[in-house]
């Protein structure tokens, strides 16, 4: 089977690879919807080797969607106050290709498919994040919002937390800090040592949510400071609607 599998990788590599190289944006969007309809496993391999060129040309043309509309909160319950608001115009305009999921339920249900790990770690995540979402990208037809808590990374090798290609838009709930720690401390029964572990990331054991396929998934917002910080960036705004 493994012998197999490389033939079918080193196959369509090539064909991406000529594509790629003649910048023949339908063809290599056909070429990729095409493998992600059959074999999610090779569209994978296959996007973790041509990542950087496949953003690249997504730049400057319409390869990927822009499907991606992301609800960035450190507290996780705000997000609500901008989704219910979305849920409720897109039914008032019969908007009926919005879809409503968070990130680690959309990361899950993809490595589910891929990898079928029981866990996911931040090394995991860096890899995975931004080819996930990409997959996930061509994949749609509609728009699909999502909620996130987690603070925007950036690697030397540009596997970044997603990609401006992806994302249509992104909204960011800043609440006051000190509005923050008192929701916090109102959340963990006005215990304060539980509060500012939470808000200043002070407790050493790795934070992991649950999945909507019950995989533990790990959490990286940090504290409230570097998660701020993270989509308030100069270059994230000014990459990013």
């Amino acid at each position: 089977m493994k012998f197999i599998d490389n033939i079918k990788f080193n196959y369509r590599h090539k064909i991406l690879s000529d594509l790629i190289s003649k910048k023949d944006i339908a063809k290599i969007k056909s070429e990729l919807v095409k493998t992600l309809s059959y074999d999610q496993v090779l569209s994978y391999k296959l996007f973790k080797v041509f990542a950087k060129d496949l953003m690249d040309l997504g730049l400057t043309s319409n390869l990927f969607n822009h499907s991606s509309i992301l609800i960035n909160s450190f507290i996780k319950e705000d997000q609500s106050i901008i989704s219910d608001f979305l849920k409720f115009y897109f039914r008032e305009i019969n908007y009926s290709q919005a879809s409503f999921t968070s990130y680690i339920d959309a990361i899950s249900l993809m490595d589910k498919a891929i990898f079928n790990r029981e866990k996911i770690e931040f090394q995991n995540i860096i890899e995975i994040s931004m080819i996930y979402q990409a997959m996930l990208d061509l994949k749609r037809e509609g728009i699909d919002i999502i909620n996130n808590d987690n603070a925007f990374f950036s690697t030397e090798s540009e596997f970044n937390f997603t990609h401006p290609n992806l994302v249509k838009c992104f909204f960011l709930l800043v609440d006051n800090p000190f509005s923050a720690y008192k929701q916090i401390k109102s959340q963990f029964k006005l215990d304060q040592n539980l509060a500012r572990a939470y808000m200043f990331n002070l407790d050493p054991a790795t934070p992991y949510d649950l999945s909507c396929n019950h995989k533990k998934i790990v959490n990286f917002k940090q504290d409230w400071r570097t998660y701020t910080q993270s989509w308030t960036d100069q270059n994230i705004v000014s990459s990013f609607k």
